[in-house]
């Protein structure tokens, strides 16, 4: 899964449970997966940003507390 860390940990579960190995890759000093544009699409109430952001695990965040990680020497 690439940009891991702007997605959410429910929306890759179908990926994570179909497939037989998995590679997880972003970078944690990116910006966390929000549900801003979630509340938009409702159009139940609003909801700024600061709120949408604070508290939400990414599926990078989830990995590299459970799995070993690697660095990568180029790009």
């Amino acid at each position: 899964m690439d940009e891991a860390s702007q997605i959410k940990p429910v929306d890759s579960l179908g990926a994570i449970m179909r497939g037989k190995q998995i590679v997880v890759v972003g970078d944690s000093k990116q910006l966390p997966p929000t549900s801003f544009f979630d509340s938009l699409l409702a159009e139940e109430e609003e909801v700024d940003e600061q709120t949408a952001i604070a508290g939400m695990d990414s599926i990078l965040d989830i990995a590299s507390n459970s799995f070993a990680k690697k660095i990568l020497r180029w790009h």
